[in-house]
């Protein structure tokens, strides 16, 4: 005997097929997002610029974050969100690392895009300021990295105090003029997004962004490194 099936029949046969794909799709378990993965970046020993350091206002986390910012890594061919990218550097460096998501969405970035990250056996400074696709800066608050849009980043000004006594005496009354013609300005504005310096005694008293502030230190080491010091 043959079995007729009426198109209402298939139709309901249908939806009923539909409902149970639906309802098999909404029990299986779901896929977690990809996790960062730490081991992208490879940290190497703490790069150690210890002739002349400069000492800032802030307290042992703040300390324990800038000594961070001085540590070699290397990332080769890798791509990350600025989420986690954060939590891999957090991962590694072992301080707390945040976003500053307000300060990239009131400049149109979009926090959830991805961006290639390629360096080898470089500072964390010098990492964090390389990152021209996402426009990003960073910043020390209250014992933690902060991530941030660059140019928020930029105007924000630290004081730092940096110890010139290692310098050879002739160095030492030069280097106010030294520090101005060979690192990031602009200088002797006292405005966001620029520096000031003052000499007092064998102390330089330098006020500007960590970018900056990074790049005196290490201009100061190199004086120190390859001019000889003052006469024993």
């Amino acid at each position: 005997m043959e079995t007729v099936v009426s198109r209402s029949g298939s139709r309901v046969a249908v939806m009923a097929l539909c409902v149970a794909c639906l309802l098999a799709a909404a029990n299986a378990p779901s896929e977690s997002p990809p996790k960062p993965n730490p081991a992208a970046i490879v940290a190497g020993e703490t790069l150690r610029v210890s002739a002349i350091r400069g000492v800032g206002l802030g307290g042992p986390g703040d300390r324990k974050v800038d000594d961070a910012l001085w540590r070699i890594v290397t990332i080769r061919n890798q791509r990350f969100s600025l989420a986690t990218f954060a939590e891999a550097l957090e991962a590694v460096l072992q301080v707390p690392v945040v976003i500053d998501r307000l300060s990239f969405e009131e400049a149109g970035r979009d926090l959830t895009a991805e961006f290639s990250v390629d360096v080898s056996e470089t500072t964390v400074h010098e990492l964090l300021s390389s990152l021209d696709e996402i426009e990003a800066g960073y910043n020390i608050r209250h014992g933690r990295l902060v991530l941030q849009y660059r140019f928020e980043a930029l105007e924000a000004r630290t004081l730092r105090v940096y110890n010139v006594a290692s310098l050879s005496t002739t160095v030492q009354e030069k280097i106010r003029e030294l520090v101005v013609a060979h690192c990031y300005g602009p200088w002797d504005a006292d405005e966001p997004g620029t520096g000031t310096i003052q000499q007092l005694g064998t102390n330089l008293l330098v006020r500007t962004n960590l970018a900056a502030q990074a790049e005196v230190e290490t201009f100061l080491n190199l004086l120190a490194a390859n001019v000889p010091g003052p006469a024993k």
